[in-house]
């Protein structure tokens, strides 16, 4: 069966191929990271703030390539990625996201007759979480909080809040802060904003998105400049594990976003 994806900004599944009484899927080999490594490997202190952006844009060319496919990706974030040698955004996901970042996924009661789920609750939609509705607009929610992790340098989403009170939080108002640098324009949070409407209608779709930041790259220039905010310009790329180190000549001290990967945040939030 031909499954074949051209478009630039996703990962490429050419065929569907049944093997043991299941599917198995061929995609595209890819040398690289997810985000999530990226952010560990970063050594320096500055990142242009065209290259945050570039990241936001090629991420909502892909949803919207998705969109447009009518699939919806529901576990779209910053792990979920890919950015290759080239620094293409190719939107992905592999299955591998519980062994390399399983901090970030929870455990959802069991509902009667169903099995229970993990599911990675601080990047869905309030619908999603509430009654298992997953469309587009619940896939932008996902995207606002994909683009704060960029600018944030990957930092883990409504820290210091359990997950069981989450949904309470957010439908109470409460939203994740603007990233306290000079690279997020306020121009970029309101698009975080509007991504993160308790109403669905209300939230722009995956091809707005895209003339959105089309418009912020034009007219774009400057740095983020943030005391612990490394780098996008060195990386090993021929190694490709999420344990490896950065180049000898990066400083040795761990990043705080490593640390904030590793770290669980409360004894209670493996539990919805």
């Amino acid at each position: 069966m031909d499954l074949s994806w051209t478009l630039l900004n996703n990962i490429k599944m050419s065929s569907s191929l049944p093997q043991w009484n299941q599917r198995s899927l061929c995609l595209q080999f890819l040398i690289g990271f997810s985000f999530g490594i990226l952010y560990i490997k970063m050594v320096q202190l500055q990142i242009a703030r065209k290259r945050l952006l570039k990241i936001c844009h090629q991420t909502a060319m892909g949803m919207e390539y998705l969109a447009l496919q009518r699939f919806v990706h529901r576990d779209l974030a910053a792990r979920n990625c890919m950015i290759d040698h080239n620094w293409v955004i190719k939107v992905a996901d592999f299955g591998l996201t519980e062994d390399m970042f399983g901090a970030n996924y929870f455990r959802r009661g069991n509902r009667e007759g169903e099995d229970e789920e993990k599911v990675p609750i601080k990047w869905m939609a309030p619908e999603s979480l509430e009654e298992d509705i997953y469309t587009e607009a619940t896939d932008v929610w996902s995207f606002g909080v994909t683009v704060w992790e960029v600018f944030t340098c990957g930092r883990i989403p409504y820290r210091g809040i359990p997950v069981m009170y989450l949904l309470e939080a957010i439908k109470a108002g409460k939203r994740l802060e603007k990233p306290e640098n000079e690279a997020c324009l306020d121009e970029v949070y309101e698009i975080m904003k509007s991504c993160w409407s308790l109403k669905p209608r209300e939230r722009p779709t995956f091809q707005h998105l895209v003339g959105q930041f089309t418009s912020i790259l034009e007219k774009t220039s400057g740095y983020l400049e943030l005391s612990q905010a490394p780098s996008l310009l060195e990386f090993r790329w021929n190694d490709t594990s999420p344990s490896s180190h950065p180049t000898p000549s990066s400083p040795p001290t761990a990043l705080p976003v490593l640390q904030e990967q590793e770290e669980p945040e409360d004894g209670n939030e493996d539990e919805f």
